[in-house]
C-alpha cells in the first residue's frame, strides 16, 4: 500500500468522487463501495477518504431522515392541529351568529 504524504491527482480525484457520490442517497453508497474495495490497496489516502466518504453516506440514509421528520414533520403536524381548532371555532362562532 502506498504511504506517501501527499496525495497524486488520480488519488485526489477518486476521492472526490466518492464523496461527490453523496447526491445520488442509494447509489452513492454502491459507488462508494465499490471505490473502497477496488482501491484500497493501492492508497492509504483513499482507503481513508472513501471510507470517511462510505460512513457519511450510510449515515444519511439511515439516521438523517428519521432525524429530519422528526425536526419538520411534527412542527407541521402541531401547526395542522392548531388550524384545525381555529377553523372548527371559527365555525361554532359562525354558527351562532
Amino acid at each position: 500500500m502506498k504511504e506517501n504524504l501527499s496525495p497524486t491527482q488520480d488519488e485526489k480525484v477518486t476521492s472526490a468522487l466518492a464523496h461527490a457520490a453523496v447526491i445520488l442517497p442509494m447509489w452513492g453508497i454502491i459507488i462508494t463501495a465499490v471505490f473502497w474495495a477496488t482501491q484500497r490497496e493501492k492508497s492509504k489516502f483513499i482507503q481513508d477518504q472513501t471510507l470517511q466518504a462510505l460512513s457519511w453516506q450510510i449515515l444519511q440514509v439511515s439516521v438523517l431522515p428519521f432525524a429530519s421528520f422528526r425536526d419538520t414533520a411534527l412542527p407541521i403536524q402541531l401547526l395542522v392541529d392548531g388550524f384545525e381548532a381555529t377553523w372548527r371555532k371559527m365555525n361554532e362562532l359562525t354558527k351562532a351568529i
